[in-house]
């Protein structure tokens, strides 16, 4: 099983934020967690007249290959850059 979330653990001035993915072997009993953003993103939203402000999350997913032929996890997630541009990222782990 796996689970992924944001966590601003990377940084000491508790300010930026990364994603997380963690796995699970054994029902859930212990996690190993690891980054899979390259570097840290800035909270900054609303920044977009387009789209709403409070989208932050919308795109986050998680799946797995429901045939068995891959192994892992694949994720979509949001990172920002310093002027508040989200963009779409994946992931295989």
């Amino acid at each position: 099983m796996a689970a992924c979330y944001y966590s601003r653990e990377t940084d000491t001035t508790n300010y930026k934020f990364d994603r997380f993915c963690a796995t699970s072997t054994n029902g859930g009993a212990s996690w190993t967690a690891t980054r899979v953003t390259t570097t840290s993103s800035p909270p900054i939203h609303a920044t977009d007249v387009l789209l709403n402000a409070f989208y932050m999350g919308d795109y986050d997913t998680l799946a797995n290959d429901q045939t068995g032929a891959n192994t892992g996890f694949i994720g979509t997630f949001e990172v920002n850059n310093i002027t508040g541009n989200a963009n779409l990222q994946a992931t295989k782990f």
